[in-house]
């Protein structure tokens, strides 16, 4: 009798188990956003595939996620849609972009990683916050995205890099002169050490921002009459998404990733700040070093960054873990 039950203890669990994983998700037709207000976005992709999403359901999944630590594998296995239109299923990691403290104070705002269960070779970076679910999928010579559609954050769609076109422009304010001295200089340089070794590196980043960048967060999270804490957290919320997504990358490319440094809420500017007020790149690239330096310490992050809504970006080169490690603008949101 106790070997019966056992039994159907084990069925319960396993079919509560697969409708965890398959209910979260639910494919719909573009019609079905008809009359749903939709999120501002700077570029629809020309094709892409709407899904709901069970926010909260997902959430379940992946709370017992372990945290990404060599040699555990995990047994949390979770369906994301990809950009043909398919559920896939990915092995779930907890992969965190803030310290440990930072990210105790703020546990709604999550970070995972995840391996794709029937093809290794696919991965995926994903965030969970108060904006909801943003994701960014690696497969094969393809990398899709998925993304909130609708302000109630139930509908997503789903598309291939390669199908978004924007009308922004990035400029790189880095001169070309400047990358050709400074690779010169660090070829000439005996002491330069390859980081070929195989080590997966942790950097600690200092991510500041300007206040019309908070600003453009804090609207977009309803919270302009919210506390500063409220605010702060929701910028820390938009970084959050973004160093997800730059971290996918990263991880991938130069086997690194960043962690917004313990105490970043001090370099989260919401109703001032020292920064030059046009968010112009080479302006607040003199600015940044000292700012960072004042409210976080210089021994405390090993990169600084600051966003700002002045678009583009500019960095001096080799300068992460330098005296000028602070020295790299990024103009968003």
């Amino acid at each position: 009798m106790k070997l019966k039950l056992l039994h159907l203890c084990l069925l319960a669990f396993a079919i509560s188990t697969l409708q965890a994983q398959t209910t979260a998700w639910t494919k719909q037709n573009a019609d079905a956003l008809a009359g749903r207000p939709l999120l501002e976005r700077a570029s629809t992709p020309l094709a892409y595939h709407v899904f709901s999403l069970n926010l909260e359901a997902l959430k379940q999944q992946v709370q017992t996620a372990p945290l990404r630590v060599a040699g555990v594998t995990s047994s949390v296995i979770v369906s994301f849609p990809d950009a043909e239109g398919q559920l896939k299923n990915y092995r779930i990691y907890n992969a965190p972009v803030m310290q440990r403290n930072i990210a105790a104070q703020h546990q709604d705002i999550q970070s995972y990683a995840g391996v794709g269960v029937e093809n290794p070779a696919e991965t995926i970076r994903f965030s969970i916050t108060q904006f909801g679910l943003h994701n960014m999928t690696f497969a094969p010579g393809q990398t899709s995205y998925t993304d909130p559609y609708t302000t109630d954050l139930n509908y997503y769609i789903v598309y291939k890099k390669q199908d978004l076109m924007t009308a922004r422009t990035f400029r790189c304010g880095t001169p070309a002169t400047t990358h050709a001295n400074e690779r010169n200089a660090g070829l000439d340089n005996q002491q330069t050490v390859l980081s070929t070794d195989g080590t997966f590196r942790v950097y600690r980043l200092a991510m500041a921002c300007t206040i019309e960048y908070a600003a453009f967060h804090i609207n977009a999270a309803g919270l302009n009459a919210g506390t500063l804490a409220q605010k702060k957290a929701a910028v820390l919320a938009a970084m959050n998404v973004t160093m997800t997504r730059v971290n996918g990358v990263y991880e991938r490319d130069f086997s690194i990733t960043m962690q917004i440094v313990d105490g970043n809420e001090a370099v989260i500017f919401v109703n001032s700040d020292t920064f030059d007020n046009s968010n112009e790149n080479n302006a607040l690239l003199n600015q940044s070093q000292g700012v960072i330096d004042q409210f976080i310490g210089f021994d405390s992050y090993d990169i600084g960054h600051v966003v700002s809504t002045g678009g583009g970006g500019v960095a001096q080169l080799q300068s992460p873990c330098s005296n000028d490690k602070a020295r790299g603008i990024t103009g968003l949101p």
